[in-house]
């Protein structure tokens, strides 16, 4: 009844994923809902600086995108402005499940200051590996213990970023606490101004690019939310990337640095 163990190791499939490293990046990520002990159900939104491990939680009772943007805001005149901003496929992080081609606040605020979006590959969370990890400990050190209101819960998640970010070292960055990584490397370089505001009303398009990195299946379709694109067969079961061009209104596809195809991508 005993199944032996096989000596033979995981052999790749041709699934390597080139896109694992993007220079001074942020992670983002929701927890939620939760609910405290009265019904009232909570969203915890965090921020996290890849290079250095600066993070940022803000607990809210929505995970919209006027308050991620807010959030966003928030920790980037702390951390400073990044080169990506790295998410999952949250609605709420691109627009619309009915308008696909309608980008959303999230996407057009980063346009707007120069920050590229990066997409992750769907139903695969462990590609944000930095943010997940550090949701993991909060969800343990913070989310277990019991709170009167959501004031308390804010209270002790503030609380336990301060510590994170002034006394927790990583092996990762020699040692170095989030904040003596941000002072060794000069962070922040491009920090935002602290009278900056979120703009009113739509935020225009700016010229630049979204990148959404996909696996392609057997179907070979390259699925953006509802839309869905032709892909070679030579890209079953590997990995690539789309890049939006904003100014051109196209989706061009790269496998690794390879230049494969493009389609006309009208952005509303």
């Amino acid at each position: 009844m005993v199944k032996k163990q096989s000596k033979k190791t995981y052999q790749s499939k041709g699934r390597a994923y080139p896109y694992a490293e993007f220079s001074l990046c942020h992670q983002m990520d929701y927890i939620g809902p939760r609910y405290l002990e009265g019904g009232q159900s909570y969203f915890c939104h965090t921020v996290i600086f890849k290079d250095a491990h600066l993070a940022q939680v803000t607990i809210k009772d929505n995970f919209l995108a006027q308050s991620t943007c807010g959030n966003l805001i928030n920790f980037w005149k702390v951390a400073g402005i990044p080169d990506f901003l790295q998410m999952d496929n949250s609605i709420s992080f691109w627009g619309s499940l009915r308008r696909p081609n309608a980008l959303g606040k999230v996407i057009r605020l980063c346009l707007s200051l120069g920050v590229t979006p990066v997409f992750i590959p769907v139903k695969e969370p462990w590609r944000n590996g930095i943010v997940e990890h550090f949701n993991k400990t909060f969800q343990s050190a913070v989310l277990t213990k019991k709170y009167k209101n959501i004031e308390e819960l804010k209270k002790s998640a503030s609380t336990f970023c301060e510590i994170h970010n002034q006394t927790h070292h990583y092996s990762s960055q020699n040692g170095m606490t989030p904040m003596e990584a941000m002072k060794k490397y000069g962070h922040p370089w491009h920090i935002l101004p602290e009278d900056y505001q979120m703009p009113q009303g739509e935020i225009e398009i700016e010229e630049g690019q979204i990148y959404i990195i996909r696996f392609i299946r057997s179907d070979l379709k390259f699925n953006l939310f509802r839309l869905s694109f032709p892909m070679p067969e030579k890209l079953m079961y590997h990995y690539v990337m789309g890049v939006i061009l904003t100014a051109e209104h196209k989706l061009k596809i790269f496998k690794e640095q390879n230049f494969i195809t493009e389609f006309p991508f009208k952005i509303l």
